[in-house]
């Protein structure tokens, strides 16, 4: 399974995908952790790359081409939504 570019993705990986709409409020990146994945889709749960809120996990399915994996995650690991999920893929 692969994501956009052809970087395969794996169980664990990091990714981010574009949300929202750029005629009404613009787009927006969020974040992801893959748990699980089947044949076709990726298992998932996500939030907001930038906290404005308290954070949300949301779990979902994705399908493998809509999303981006991040390859060298050091320049994301001090964002706090990145240690919200990292804290969940240690459960």
């Amino acid at each position: 399974m692969k994501d956009m570019i052809g970087n395969p993705i794996e169980i664990g990986d990091i990714f981010i995908f574009p949300t929202g709409n750029p005629r009404f409020g613009g787009v927006k990146i969020n974040i992801g952790l893959v748990f699980a994945k089947t044949e076709k889709r990726i298992k998932t749960i996500t939030t907001h790359l930038v906290l404005t809120e308290k954070p949300s996990l949301v779990p979902s399915t994705k399908s493998p081409h809509k999303v981006l994996v991040v390859s060298d995650s050091s320049s994301i690991m001090g964002l706090e939504s990145v240690k919200l999920l990292l804290e969940r893929k240690s459960e």
